[in-house]
């Protein structure tokens, strides 16, 4: 039923592949003009007006002046430069930040940053979809506020927020307004003159642009004081060489605005679609977006009973890219701040997958995905078995008949020991290395924190392997659950796999 893997991209909040318009002019550039735009002569001056073309199709697809531009290396750059510019600026007696704790991590991070720092931060709550409540803004808007800070759309759920009534009343407050608005580019429109804010940023990568370049808004009047210095570049306001085809590309990926917004309502029916073919094949579906006030593209689902890490796995062995609410990651594969802001249990964002179309995704992309999800939920997926940390003692690791396979990064490997007797393949390029393994041992996979490893199992177990195992929590979860065992063991009789 499945022998044709069919490639189907559905994590566009996470990044874009880049249009096809995007590359050509990126081509051009770096053919025709590579010269320093801050050069005086003619190749400097060529490359200076592919800027100043980029500059003028940002400005004209958010309604901006082309002054009020300033390119950056992404939104989290622009994010970064706005809280830390201000924050660094306040005056003692106008020393507070309102936030939420639903924000990109680039805004949450910074703003736990600057509260050990001494500034006043002020979480506003979100309702059960990630939506600001304007009357609670309202509540705590005094002259102590500098900037309010708040996403116009939200990377995992797609929930709009009332960003225009938000920032009239941090105006009437004399506070400043910063609106991330990354995940609204090409999906809905963005005006900011009639959001009426001070500060607004973006990423190129988001809309079929490059990775690597982004823009910081700067309402005309508005603070602006340079966060990366040492140069004049930027009209003083972001110092270094401009990465002009990198400039140019983020400006062709604006310019095709208009047309993505044309096909938003065409992104939006087959998001419907997707919806209702997985209401019908698990009825106990839990929609954590909206129905309404959300981007088109943005479908954030819970099914209950089902480890999102495992299905994330099993989709990702057959050709389809979603993104779960948790990851091996630095937070130790902690649920998304995002699903527990909405008041979700860990279980329960442990249980969700956010799955983002684009006007490039078809109902055939569609018919596939809802097809694997549906031969999953069924318990038709071949099973993998899932083994405690508590499991694995001494007596396990020696047992003859166990293979312990580690797909841990070099990096991992490098700050935390192994487990003994394990043997390593690298993940980035793990495939090469599963048909030599042991068909005739219990094979188990460990990560960091146990989601890589259900990917490999998942491929192992489309080889056909049959007993194939992934430890829960990964190697973390494990020596908290043996911490005498890891100090006398971890790290020996390891075999790098060849």
């Amino acid at each position: 039923m499945f022998r044709r893997v069919r490639q189907v991209y559905l994590d566009h909040n996470a990044t874009t592949p880049v249009a096809r318009q995007v590359r050509r002019r990126m081509a051009e550039v770096l053919n025709k003009h590579p010269g320093n735009p801050s050069s005086t002569y003619h190749l400097g001056r060529d490359a200076a007006s592919v800027i100043v073309r980029a500059r003028a199709e940002v400005a004209a697809a958010i309604n901006a002046q082309p002054m009020e531009i300033v390119f950056t290396s992404g939104a989290s750059e622009g994010n970064n430069h706005v809280l830390r510019m201000l924050a660094a600026r306040a005056a003692p007696t106008r020393n507070r930040l309102v936030t939420t704790p639903a924000e990109h991590s680039s805004v949450r991070a910074v703003a736990e940053e600057l509260a050990g720092m001494g500034v006043e931060v002020t979480w506003l709550p979100v309702n059960r979809h990630g939506r600001i409540d304007t009357a609670d803004l309202a509540a705590v808007l005094d002259r102590r506020v500098f900037l309010v800070s708040c996403m116009l759309a939200n990377n995992e759920l797609g929930t709009l927020n009332p960003v225009a009534e938000l920032a009239a009343l941090a105006r009437e407050s004399g506070a400043l307004f910063h609106a991330d608005c990354v995940q609204a580019l090409g999906k809905v429109p963005v005006d900011v003159r009639a959001l009426g804010v001070d500060y607004a940023t973006f990423s190129a990568h988001k809309a079929f642009g490059p990775k690597g370049v982004g823009v910081l808004y700067v309402r005309e009047g508005a603070p602006c004081h340079a966060f990366i210095s040492g140069g004049h570049q930027e009209q003083g306001r972001r110092a270094g060489t401009e990465s002009t085809h990198n400039i140019a590309g983020c400006g062709a990926a604006f310019a095709r605005v208009p047309d993505l917004l044309a096909r938003a309502a065409t992104v939006a029916a087959r998001r419907d679609t997707f919806l209702a073919r997985l209401t019908a094949l698990k009825p106990d579906l839990v929609l954590n977006s909206p129905r309404d006030g959300v981007v088109a593209n943005t479908l954030n689902v819970r099914f209950p009973g089902v480890r999102n890490a495992d299905l994330l796995s099993f989709l990702d062995v057959h050709g389809v890219s979603v993104s779960a609410g948790s990851a091996c990651s630095a937070e130790g594969g902690k649920p998304s701040h995002v699903l527990t802001a909405i008041g979700l249990t860990e279980a329960e964002a442990q249980q969700s997958l956010r799955l983002s179309l684009s006007v490039d995704t078809t109902i055939a992309d569609i018919e596939y995905a809802a097809d694997l999800i549906e031969r999953f939920v069924r318990g038709e997926a071949p099973a993998v078995w899932l083994v405690s940390p508590a499991q694995v003692d001494a007596a396990f690791l020696d047992g003859p008949r166990n293979y312990i396979l580690d797909v841990r990064l070099d990096i991992e490997r490098r700050l935390m020991r192994g487990m003994p007797n394990s043997h390593e393949i690298p993940f980035l390029r793990f495939s090469r290395w599963l048909d030599g393994l042991p068909r005739n041992r219990n094979i188990l996979i460990v990560c960091s924190t146990g989601v890589d490893a259900s990917i490999v199992a998942y491929a192992l177990k489309a080889r056909g392997f049959p007993q194939v195992g992934v430890l829960l929590g990964g190697l973390v979860a494990w020596r908290v659950a043996h911490p005498a065992l890891y100090r006398e063991r971890a790290g020996s009789h390891i075999v790098a796999v060849s």
